[in-house]
This record gives C-alpha cells, sequence and structure tokens, in this order.
C-alpha cells in the first residue's frame, strides 16, 4: 500500500467530485465507488435501496486496500471517514456547482457496487 490508498472525496453536487475521483482512480490504478450507487436503485434516482443494503455495501468498501470513494451523503462518508488515507472537500461556491450541474445534467453511473 502507498500512501494514500483509501480516499474520500466530498462536496456539493456539480463541485467536481466524480472527476477528481476517476482521475485519482485511474492514477493510482484503483477501484472507484460513487457514493449514489450505493444509496439509489440501479434504476436512477427514483428508487433508494434499504439502509442494510447500503451499509454492506460500505462495510465491503471499507475492507478493500484500496479505493476511491465519492459522494455527497454525509451519513456515508462520515461511515467512512474513519478508514481514509485522505479526505478530500471540494468546497466550491454554490453558484459555481449549479454551473457545473447546468451545463453538465444529470448524471448517474448507473455501474453494479462491490
Amino acid at each position: 500500500m502507498t500512501q494514500f490508498d483509501r480516499i474520500l472525496i466530498i462536496g456539493n453536487s456539480g463541485s467536481g467530485k466524480t472527476w477528481v475521483g476517476r482521475a485519482l482512480s485511474e492514477r493510482k490504478m484503483i477501484s472507484l465507488f460513487h457514493m449514489d450507487n450505493i444509496r439509489w436503485d440501479q434504476s436512477g434516482y427514483e428508487i433508494r435501496r434499504s439502509a442494510t443494503d447500503i451499509e454492506r455495501d460500505l462495510e465491503a468498501i471499507k475492507h478493500q486496500d484500496q479505493w476511491v470513494l465519492e459522494g455527497v451523503f454525509g451519513k456515508m462518508a462520515q461511515s467512512c471517514l474513519s478508514c481514509a488515507d485522505l479526505l478530500i472537500w471540494l468546497d466550491l461556491p454554490w453558484e459555481e456547482c449549479k454551473k457545473n450541474l447546468l451545463v453538465r445534467g444529470p448524471q448517474f453511473e448507473n455501474v453494479l457496487t462491490p
């Protein structure tokens, strides 16, 4: 393991979490996980997964030697914070996040979690 093998990225929607997560994941050649995929059913943002399923997936991620986890959900981030080697908090002004959201549109990474 290197110095930062478990990286947690948090911030507002539109702050660039997924972009930073992808860049780090590719550079370090480690898995990237999106909190959206853990929280929401694979059909999109309409159906929330059960708390049991969410916690199971977070536990599976936390026990891996290397990961990048990005998202906006405070309780989920807090659950992983003690396992993270590095916390990146993207603290952009809301107007910048809003502009980014309008440019990119809705985004849902429809991939399976751990």
